[in-house]
């Protein structure tokens, strides 16, 4: 009996071990994988670039583990920059202003970042001195589209200064020295967020007050040659020393003419000059010729001074 007992007891164990078994069941879990999207982009706030000139915005992305970490970027001006797919910001030349870079996240959370980027031309027009006094010196210069103000700078003593801070395209500085030699230079600027960004400095120019007027003293005639249709005169004149000056330049009005003609230049107090005279039948003008000296000053270029009063010489002649 106890035999029969144990092998039921046994059967049954299996028994229950199959079910144990044979129940068992697999299950397959759908699992859904959820995007990690972006939260924020970070760009320069604001990059400065002359005409030309390009940079690389590299934008930051984070999350780090964003799914997607591509972006879109757009320019609010393409005539001042442009920018292409990778980010790579491009000015463009001959503008002045300021333009929005704009990343956007291509994932569609809607995360934006800016950078202003501010073009400025590669060189400011350069100041030209116009009008010139014995003491003051007037310059001026083409507004630039785009600029908010100009800042016009003088040598002096081997140090450049401000001399003019404004909106304005020119400016006469006075309380110069008579005869003295400056030079200028300008550049302009944008202001964005109450914060100057500055062009490139212009190219040099110079610039001289007008020295004082000279005095002929003298008008000789050193030689004539008589020729068929006028008489050849060569004159030698004199004039008074002008401290200061580079050289001087012979002025001559010709009798009953109202133009004046250019005679030759000199670096000292004479110099011989040749006229000409026409005939009139058998003789000349009784009208006389007028000279003048004005000194200059070389400085870059010749800056005239105070021409002198006029000198009359009456030109005499025989018939031969």
């Amino acid at each position: 009996m106890r035999k029969y007992t144990l092998s039921l007891l046994l059967f049954i164990m299996l028994l229950g071990l199959g079910v144990v078994l044979n129940s068992s069941t697999s299950y397959a879990a759908d699992v859904a994988i959820t995007p990690t999207k972006v939260t924020s982009i970070t760009l320069p706030a604001v990059k400065q670039l002359v005409g030309g000139e390009s940079f690389d915005l590299g934008a930051v992305v984070a999350p780090e583990n964003a799914s997607d970490k591509s972006l879109t970027y757009t320019s609010s001006d393409t005539k001042l920059c442009t920018v292409d797919k990778t980010g790579k910001v491009t000015a463009e030349n001959r503008v002045n202003g300021v333009a929005t870079i704009t990343a956007t996240a291509d994932d569609g959370s809607g995360v934006k970042a800016e950078c202003k980027v501010i073009v400025t031309h590669t060189t400011s027009n350069m100041p030209a001195a116009t009008s010139i006094g014995k003491n003051s010196i007037k310059l001026i210069w083409f507004a630039m589209e785009g600029m908010d103000g100009w800042e016009l700078e003088m040598l002096s003593n081997g140090v450049w200064n401000v001399i003019y801070d404004g909106k304005a395209t020119e400016f006469n500085k006075k309380g110069l020295k008579n005869g003295g030699k400056y030079k200028f230079r300008l550049r302009g600027y944008i202001i964005l967020n109450g914060v100057r960004y500055y062009a490139p400095y212009s190219s040099e120019n110079y610039g001289a007050t007008k020295l004082g007027a000279s005095k002929i003293t003298s008008i000789k005639k050193t030689k004539m040659l008589d020729n068929h249709y006028s008489v050849i005169y060569k004159l030698k004149i004199k004039w008074k020393k002008v401290n200061g000056a580079s050289g001087y330049t012979i002025l001559y009005k010709a009798p009953g003419k109202k133009g004046i003609q250019e005679l030759g230049k000199a670096k000292g107090t004479s110099k011989i000059v040749e006229v000409i005279v026409w005939k009139k039948g058998k003789g000349i003008s009784k009208k006389p010729g007028t000279f003048y000296v004005t000194p200059y000053i070389k400085h870059g270029y010749e800056f005239e001074g105070v021409r002198s009063k006029a000198k009359k010489y009456k030109f005499k002649y025989k018939p031969q």
